[in-house]
C-alpha cells in the first residue's frame, strides 16, 4: 500500500493521536467509528478503506508502524511538521 503523509490533515493527526491515547482531539462519533474500522480490519480491507479515507489511513499506519509515527504525527497536528 502507498502512504501518503501529505494527505494526513491536522484533524487527521489530532484524531488518531486522541485514538492511541496521545493527546489529539476527541473525534465524532462517525470519525471514531471509521478509525476503529480502520484498526480492526486485515490489509486488504485497510487498503479499500483508505481509498475513501486516504489521510487517517496514512496517519494510522504510521502510529502503528513506524517507531517516531507518534511523534511525526504530533509535527502535523502543531503545524510544525517539514
Amino acid at each position: 500500500m502507498q502512504i501518503d503523509p501529505s494527505q494526513i490533515t491536522r484533524d487527521d493527526a489530532q484524531h488518531v493521536l486522541y485514538h492511541f491515547g496521545h493527546g489529539g482531539w476527541r473525534p465524532g462519533s462517525g470519525t471514531t467509528a471509521i478509525i476503529h474500522a480502520f484498526t480492526a480490519v486485515d490489509p486488504n480491507h485497510f487498503r479499500r478503506l483508505a481509498l475513501g479515507f486516504p489521510g487517517l489511513a496514512a496517519a494510522i499506519w504510521i502510529a502503528q508502524n513506524t517507531e517516531d509515527g507518534i511523534d511525526r504525527l504530533q509535527q502535523i497536528a502543531d503545524g510544525t511538521a517539514a
